[in-house]
């Protein structure tokens, strides 16, 4: 079997992923002081997956919004509990990590790091998760 090499995640490849599944089409909005459901859901969960899935600082992953690491925090928070509690919430962001991440253990590890409430702690993630090759 021949093995196609994945791209390897980027801050990019997940914004594209989360404004895809969100219908936003210009990205310059996530980007504002906007308190819409429809802008800060988004921006909740691109927050939330360049720290868990790229390895990035609280501080890094929020930077881009012009928030603090407290409300990076809060998002996490958020996250993880409209992940627990609304159906519709958790088909959404389980298709958007199965976009930016094919190989099923990577998208189990991914899941069990932003579920789990001690990752709410500042530093950084051990490793980043690598895509699995795709075999043809």
């Amino acid at each position: 079997m021949e093995q196609t090499k994945q791209q390897d995640p980027t801050k990019g490849k997940i914004v594209d992923a989360v404004c895809t599944e969100y219908g936003i089409k210009q990205f310059s909005s996530l980007y504002t002081k906007c308190r819409a459901r429809n802008i800060v859901e988004p921006r909740m969960i691109i927050i939330v997956l360049c720290r868990f899935g790229l390895g990035m600082t609280w501080a890094d992953a929020v930077g881009d919004f012009g928030f603090g690491t407290a409300a990076a925090k809060h998002a996490h928070s958020n996250v993880r509990d409209f992940y627990n509690q609304y159906k519709d919430y958790r088909d959404r962001l389980n298709t958007i990590i199965a976009n930016i991440y094919p190989g099923e253990n990577n998208q189990e590890l991914l899941l069990s790091r932003i579920m789990s409430e001690a990752n709410n702690q500042g530093g950084t993630v051990t490793r980043t998760i690598k895509p699995t090759p795709i075999l043809n």
